[in-house]
């Protein structure tokens, strides 16, 4: 009888998760699902089976928990679970029925790094309480079932999460720049973009998360002789009424940290608008003002900002 050798099955939540699942070191056979949560995800399922050669088969899922369902029906098939988050109580209740299949985390932004801090709702409080009954930490990689984590920078996680003795830390394989370019089916949402149209040019561009605020056009009036840009979170699909307000809309699923990396070099101005966003954690130092508008508490994310920039 000939055994089968078991896969590594992959999660990709966006994009972004995309570049970082496909910097893991891992000479297993590999099979992919992408969530259909983002804009264009068809589009960019679609290069991924055209163009990539590091899958035997790619697929799209309609959610997260319809994907974790298709492992648990097919659970036979894989040894090893790769996936942006651990955290939470639906998912640890699935992973009770894959004891067979290594789970690992891999970086997911800056919220790898950080300490989960649910809000004091009843239902946030529950939720808590359960998840740690039934296993879970409060970070991302600290669940039961989760044997280890790939990171950029394992170094920094260890300084900031200091009681997680028993998880295995592994670095991403290579420079998140260096990835991101080698990627031919990431490329293809951005080959048609002229990268010199920005050249000397003053450049405000606002990175928005899942909701888009209306406020910012505060920030767009003070800037007027600003070429203004807006970058939708890719899990906005439909196309926003305040794009009106913008010189240009960049497509939602193409990365932002490409994005920004390649007009940085070439404006003469760069002005950020942003909530915390991981893009700027990844971003080389550049010449760049930035106003992070958030109404969340800033100082982890700061922090571990700071500690990934002078590492």
């Amino acid at each position: 009888m000939k055994l089968v050798e078991k896969r590594s099955i992959y999660i990709i939540s966006k994009p972004i998760q995309y570049v970082n699942a496909t910097n893991i070191p891992d000479n297993s056979e590999k099979d992919c699902i992408i969530l259909d949560e983002f804009y264009n995800a068809d589009k960019f399922c679609f290069n991924i089976k055209t163009i990539s050669s590091k899958w035997n088969n790619v697929q799209i899922i309609k959610t997260r928990y319809k994907a974790l369902f298709y492992i648990l029906k097919n659970k036979n098939k894989y040894n090893k679970l790769f996936i942006d988050s651990d955290y939470g109580v639906i998912l640890t209740l699935f992973l009770l029925f894959l004891p067979q299949i290594g789970l690992y985390t891999y970086e997911e932004g800056y919220g790898s790094y950080r300490i989960v801090v649910e809000n004091n709702s009843f239902v946030k409080k529950l939720h808590t309480v359960i998840y740690n009954i039934i296993g879970g930490k409060s970070w991302i990689g600290g669940n039961r079932f989760t044997k280890g984590m790939y990171l950029y920078y394992p170094e920094v996680f260890k300084t900031l999460v200091t009681n997680n003795p028993k998880k295995e830390l592994f670095k991403l394989e290579n420079d998140f720049y260096v990835h991101i370019r080698s990627l031919s089916e990431v490329k293809e949402f951005y080959k048609d973009i002229d990268f010199n149209f920005y050249c000397n040019k003053k450049i405000i561009i606002y990175l928005t998360t899942w909701i888009i605020r209306d406020d910012v056009k505060f920030y767009l009036d003070n800037y007027p002789d600003h070429y203004s840009i807006l970058k939708p979170h890719p899990h906005i699909k439909e196309q926003p009424e305040i794009k009106k307000l913008f010189n240009e809309v960049v497509d939602s699923s193409i990365p932002a940290e490409i994005f920004l990396s390649e007009i940085s070099d070439k404006c003469s101005e760069l002005i950020i608008i942003h909530e915390n966003s991981t893009s700027l954690i990844y971003l080389k130092p550049h010449k760049f003002k930035e106003y992070n508008y958030t109404n969340k508490d800033t100082f982890d994310y700061n922090n571990i900002r700071s500690l990934i920039q002078n590492r």
